[in-house]
């Protein structure tokens, strides 16, 4: 049985952003079950790895959609992703330095104040101007090329951003 199912309410209203929303109820739900039955360290790598990956690629999607729908408040906004990716970073650090004890937990935790502060709450916030411009929103999702986002601190492109050795 999942721990959080997707309801009308998670909803902002478009749909390319609530179906990447959907894959963190999604991975929320994985780790759950992982956990549970005592599999929680091994799938933790993975949900790190595809969080990690997640944020880059969603972010900058949501980024440009907002930017094209003219979102008033885009440069607080891109504040917020800064501090999500930053928390996924730490934690997946953690993991890979081999700081593991309570990992689940912290990513459980994170996973659920990211579903209940950011997308039913910040996120929220940019509906209606997502509504109003939603033929230009919904260009620059088509527009957007994930390649600008696979690239890594001293500017590394990654044939393959699942390795996990990323």
């Amino acid at each position: 049985m999942s721990l959080l199912e997707w309801t009308p309410e998670m909803s902002v209203g478009v749909d390319v952003i609530d179906t990447d929303h959907q894959l963190l109820v999604s991975l929320i739900n994985q780790l759950n079950d992982a956990v549970k039955t005592g599999q929680g360290q091994a799938t933790t790598g993975s949900v790190l790895n595809v969080l990690y990956d997640y944020t880059g690629f969603h972010f900058g999607r949501e980024e440009m959609m907002m930017e094209a729908a003219l979102y008033p408040e885009l440069e607080e906004h891109k504040k917020a992703h800064i501090d999500l990716k930053s928390k996924v970073l730490d934690i997946r650090n953690n993991y890979i330095s081999g700081k593991v004890d309570g990992i689940e937990e912290d990513v459980m935790n994170l996973l659920k104040d990211w579903l209940k502060d950011h997308i039913m709450g910040r996120d929220r916030l940019y509906q209606s101007a997502m509504v109003e411009h939603r033929d230009k929103a919904l260009e620059a999702a088509e527009k957007f090329n994930s390649s600008s986002v696979w690239l890594f601190d001293e500017g590394e492109v990654v044939d393959d951003p699942f390795d996990p050795k990323y």
